[in-house]
């Protein structure tokens, strides 16, 4: 669907008459130079890769960060329509968790005849007819940073359920990072009272409470406790399923690759190829069969090198700096999200979510740069 969405873009694109005028006017926007050479660098590498399956599918993924900068800011999609956009994007999401919720329920319950409510709500289940649970929580997320900043009809109703979904769907990245935007949030809030006490009080009693409602939550719990069982037991007989110990066994094999050849990597698309080798020379025959990096920043560095790090780096450091200088709070709070879960995914190698954090940057690198209130 990403593909053919992206196909449709291109034809509307090449068919507009003004065909010549947005060819010139490519180069035009500097805010695109660097998506684009952040696929440029993928470009060089494939370039002086062996073009096997692994790096065409890893310059196929990274094609949206040049033909979604090069369609969206030579056209005028966003201007009069960002905000309908994201009223889309909302009916969407709440659709689609109703319908993740009763799919869930229909397995469970009607064909596996459990009798567990709360087996409805695991998060593997919830997610199992959409996408993984880690990868949805980002798109409710954003839902919940779009609500905070932006005033839309059912406002309350689409925040409760963006909320409801992330807490359920458990991402542990996500959900810490729920908690500490909702806090910052609190606290801007508390800095206009013009009482210390209050502050103090008000922030630390929403503290408490949020997280004692959260931790409620039986899923919640089971998700925290097998967090920290898994984290004190890895072993060569981890199984992939162990998130958490898998994780852990991943980035310590994935930073001796790197220390192995920091400069070059190993090869444009080879990050997961080499740590399951790797896996498997060092025993861990069962993660080796499937295991991934989970990991962007780790993904590029043993795939390209010390330059695909620093190219990841300077993106987002790009990013940050123009959503700050131009207080487009969305979009810089949604920067940090991904930030921070490239951290414990490789998303970027997955054309759903290099389709969808694109996208996103895109609706706010070429809107007008109109002033909201400071971040």
């Amino acid at each position: 669907m990403n593909s053919i969405g992206i196909v449709l873009l291109a034809a509307h694109w090449l068919l507009d008459k003004n065909i010549y005028h947005k060819f010139k006017s490519i180069f035009s926007k500097k805010n695109t130079w660097p998506l684009f050479a952040f696929f440029g660098i993928y470009l060089v590498f494939y370039l002086f890769s062996d073009f096997d399956t692994s790096a065409s599918h890893s310059i196929e993924s990274k094609l949206t960060f040049l033909l979604l900068p090069l369609f969206l800011s030579t056209e005028n999609y966003f201007q009069k329509n960002q905000k309908l956009i994201f009223q889309i994007f909302l009916i969407s999401l709440s659709l689609s968790f109703i319908y993740a919720l009763g799919n869930s329920y229909y397995v469970i319950i009607m064909v596996l005849k459990k009798t567990s409510f709360w087996l409805v709500l695991n998060r593997m289940h919830i997610s199992m007819a959409i996408m993984h649970p880690g990868y949805y929580s980002n798109f409710f997320m954003l839902g919940i940073i779009y609500l905070i900043f932006n005033r839309v009809k059912g406002q309350y109703f689409f925040l409760s359920l963006c909320s409801i979904a992330v807490i359920l769907l458990m991402s542990r990245i996500v959900l810490i990072f729920y908690v500490i935007f909702i806090l910052t949030i609190t606290l801007n809030y508390l800095r206009n009272t013009s009482q210390k006490l209050i502050k103090s009080f008000g922030l630390l009693l929403i503290g408490i409470v949020l997280g004692l409602s959260i931790y409620q939550v039986p899923t919640v719990q089971a998700r925290i406790k097998e967090s920290i069982n898994n984290l004190n037991n890895a072993s060569k007989d981890t199984k992939i399923s162990s998130a958490t110990a898998t994780r852990r066994i991943a980035y310590e094999q994935e930073w001796e690759l790197i220390k192995n050849k920091p400069l070059m990597g190993y090869g444009l698309g080879q990050a997961n190829k080499t740590l399951r080798q790797r896996l498997k020379n060092t025993g861990y025959l069962e993660l080796s069969k499937q295991m991934s990096t989970h990991n962007q920043y780790f993904s590029q560095w043993i795939s390209m090198g010390l330059i695909g790090f620093i190219a990841l780096i300077l993106l987002l450091i790009f990013l940050f700096y123009y959503f700050r200088k131009y207080n487009l709070k969305t979009a810089w709070w949604f920067t940090l999200l991904v930030t921070l879960y490239l951290a414990t995914d490789d998303m970027l190698d997955i054309q759903a979510g290099v389709v969808f954090f694109v996208l996103v940057w895109c609706l706010y690198l070429f809107k007008e740069k109109e002033r909201i209130s400071s971040l």
